[in-house]
């Protein structure tokens, strides 16, 4: 099983994820390990220079076989069928429900902050999105309301997974 955490930057993907990998023991795969040689190169890696982010995805699944893991995060909607298809089935993709405010709210207290414009474009891809890729690709959809306390969320997620 492989469960897939999405949402925007600062939706509270990686602090549940990484509970989750920590209480459960499972291993976490941080997409950073492939993004970090593109962010230094070029600054930084959004919608604005698409062909280096669908580099660094491509170069991010070709991976997957290589590596054990459990759990991954991703926070763009867009690239999701492509990583369900390289991960070959039994997926939960994990939709970090947050509204945009507070996604940006939280990104502006981080030390390393993610363009706000990009936050946008991430937040586009929104529950009717999943949906609509679920009929069309074989996952798991868990629904999760980050914008409640760390605790209430992964209470949350662990009601779900069950």
């Amino acid at each position: 099983m492989h469960y897939i955490f999405i949402g925007p930057a600062g939706s509270g993907k990686t602090s549940l994820a990484e509970r989750f990998c920590s209480e459960k023991n499972l291993v976490f795969y941080d997409i950073l390990r492939v993004m970090l040689p593109y962010v230094k190169e070029h600054g930084s890696v959004t919608e604005k220079n698409k062909d280096v982010l669908d580099c660094v995805v491509s170069d991010f699944v070709a991976t997957f076989e290589e590596e054990a893991f459990d759990v991954l995060e991703f926070a763009t909607g867009g690239y999701l069928e492509q990583i369900l298809s390289s991960l070959n089935g039994n997926v939960s993709v994990v939709y970090c429900s947050c509204p945009l405010d507070v996604s940006l709210e939280r990104n502006r207290s981080r030390e390393r902050q993610v363009p706000e414009h990009y936050i946008k474009y991430q937040s586009q891809f929104g529950l009717a999105y999943y949906q609509a890729l679920q009929e069309r690709c074989s996952f798991r959809l868990l629904v999760v309301d980050t914008s409640k306390s760390k605790d209430a969320c992964y209470q949350e997620l662990l009601e779900k997974v069950l």
